[in-house]
């Protein structure tokens, strides 16, 4: 905050709630002592003072997580809780959200897995790459009590989903020699010829499965050349186990469930397959079909024949339109000539003599006009069938 100036309370605690809650130590703590002052509100909500010799601090836990608490809680109680420290910005004071209460002992027991599962954590062991679970497998190695309701429900769930063979290999899943019964029977599973390892247990409190929580357990896990899939009852937290393996089922059930595929499913997809793969085949054929149909044509329009065949049909017109045009101008020429002939006709000089007339000539010269003639002159008269000799006698003049 910038110094000189005033601030509303709100403001205040608002910043001093973002310091505890930005704190990485205040937001995961585990706090030992004793419960006092409890009140089970009736909203589900519980709200008390954790106490020791010396220092009180308050506390208090939303109905969620109190729903998930697996024993009574009572004051006097000696727990250990989990939570975040924040502040109540309304009031202005600090208090632990409490997410998860243990009685002293159990809370021992989960401080130290904290710190086991940091430190595997920091050592790299979490984050190794998985493996692949093989989907098709031919061997299922099981590695749990062979007298839990847990290998029945692996070989229930494998059996109605595929053909395949199940060795069991029983072991301890707990008590204080379940971890090195775990181990050996994980070692000689791992050097079978199983495609898949199923490490599984029913159902029980979390005390029941500190096993699966042993260091020595979680590097034998580490360290298997197999996939492994781990199924380790139905609680709520992960185990270290499941943490470290291949793949994490909730039941045993659901393991083999996972460890390999329906058969069902496959012939299912693999008609489907089918059919896809024969409708893209289909839609192949057509496409080359028509693209076979397209070449052709373009084959059959450059082929010489079809280009022959086209000018052949060209020349064909280019006759027809020609003879069309020449019977035209003939049949005009015909018309033309027959006109001329009759003009010729009319124009022949013979004709005048077909119609009675006559020509008169002198010397040889075709006389238009009496002026030409004189008394006493000799004169050629031609008509249709011959020519005349006269000699003038008289000329009378039109009009006279």
């Amino acid at each position: 905050m910038i110094e000189n100036k005033i601030y509303d309370v709100t403001t205040l605690n608002n910043y001093i709630k973002n310091l505890f809650e930005g704190d990485i130590f205040l937001s995961r703590v585990y706090i030992n002592g004793e419960i006092s002052n409890l009140n089970k509100h009736y909203t589900g909500h519980y709200y008390f003072t954790l106490k020791d010799q010396n220092s009180k601090i308050s506390c208090m836990m939303f109905s969620t997580y109190v729903n998930r608490l697996k024993r009574e809680i009572n004051n006097g109680d000696e727990v250990i809780i989990f939570g975040k420290v924040s502040i109540y910005d309304k009031l202005g004071t600090y208090q632990i959200y409490v997410y998860n209460i243990e009685p002293y002992g159990q809370g021992k027991y989960l401080l130290e897995l904290e710190e086991l599962k940091k430190r595997l954590y920091a050592e790299g062991i979490f984050n190794k790459p998985k493996k692949k679970i093989n989907q098709y497998p031919k061997k299922i190695a099981v590695i749990t009590s062979s007298t839990g309701a847990a290998v029945q429900d692996i070989r229930h769930a494998i059996n109605l989903r595929w053909p395949c063979i199940i060795n069991v290999y029983p072991c301890l899943v707990q008590g204080s020699d379940a971890p090195k019964s775990i181990i050996k029977q994980l070692k000689i599973a791992d050097s079978s010829d199983a495609d898949t390892l199923i490490l599984a247990r029913g159902g029980g409190a979390n005390e029941d499965l500190k096993a699966f929580n042993d260091e020595s357990v979680v590097r034998c896990c580490y360290s298997l050349k197999k996939p492994l899939i781990s199924a380790i009852g139905h609680q709520i937290d992960n185990s270290l186990v499941d943490l470290v393996s291949d793949l994490n089922c909730i039941t045993p059930t659901d393991a083999g469930v996972n460890s390999c595929i329906n058969k069902q499913e496959l012939i299912y997809q693999i008609d489907s397959l089918i059919t896809s793969a024969s409708g893209s085949i289909e839609n192949i054929i057509h496409a080359k079909e028509n693209n076979l149909l397209q070449l052709l044509s373009v084959i059959e329009k450059n082929n010489p024949t079809y280009y022959l065949n086209k000018i052949k049909l060209n020349i064909n017109n280019i006759i027809n339109s020609s003879n069309y045009l020449i019977d035209r101008r003939l049949t005009s020429l015909n018309n033309s000539i027959s006109l001329i002939k009759e003009k010729l006709a009319m124009l022949n000089p013979n004709m005048i003599f077909e119609k009675g007339y006559s020509l008169v000539y002198q010397n040889g010269q075709l006389l238009k006009s009496v002026k030409l003639i004189k008394k006493s002159d000799d004169l050629e008269i031609k008509m249709k069938d011959g020519t005349l000799l006269v000699h003038v006698k008289e000329i009378k003049k039109n009009g006279k």
